[in-house]
């Protein structure tokens, strides 16, 4: 009987280290909504990234919030384009010219909910608004990408705070992938590779 409630006290012991080694996990719930337009970027193109602001919620400002949403849209396209991220103002449209970039993406933070999910129950939230302008024609195509925490994943596996943008997990760079090359298979190849 004490070596069955020894045994007992181990393996919950060791599943509160396994939980715990699982900090900042968020478990998304995304929707991808809005979609309009359709256009093709040529791979290898310079395609000028617009940083967002950083988000604010409630008076709080997120420092880096923008950055860190910028970074998922460069991650997502950086083995096709060559991308030259700018800081989002009045000027983006001839600053990208000037650096003769025929496209900018920008990825605007509508929505930016940074909760302790794991404590509190309350849900993450993220809604990013990305939009492809071709700078000559000005032709616009987007999407808008909203996602929660999962709450239950969240309150299990959560014990740090994950920031909402850990949101933007493979379902957003796979849309953000599909806005630039257009809806077409995905054909092409990373620049210096073969496959």
């Amino acid at each position: 009987m004490v070596k069955k409630r020894i045994s007992l006290i181990k393996l919950l012991f060791s599943t509160l280290i396994v939980i715990s080694m699982f900090g900042c996990v968020s478990s998304p719930n995304g929707t991808i909504y809005g979609v309009s337009g359709e256009q093709i970027v040529p791979p290898n193109m310079v395609l000028c990234l617009a940083i967002p602001n950083d988000a604010s919620f409630e008076g709080y400002t997120y420092i880096n919030s923008g950055q860190r949403v910028a970074n998922k849209v460069n991650s997502s396209l950086s083995d096709y384009y060559s991308i030259i991220p700018l800081g989002y103002n009045e000027n983006i449209v001839s600053q990208c010219r000037e650096i003769e970039s025929e496209f900018m993406i920008y990825p605007e933070i509508v929505h930016y909910e940074d909760r302790a999910t794991g404590w509190s129950g309350r849900p993450d939230i993220i809604e990013v608004k990305t939009t492809l302008t071709n700078l000559k024609t000005l032709e616009k195509s987007s999407f808008i990408y909203s996602a929660k925490s999962n709450m239950v994943a969240s309150g299990l596996f959560e014990w740090g705070n994950a920031a909402p943008c850990s949101l933007l997990g493979q379902k957003y760079k796979s849309q953000v992938l599909s806005l630039v090359k257009g809806n077409a298979p995905n054909t092409y190849q990373a620049p210096g590779r073969q496959e």
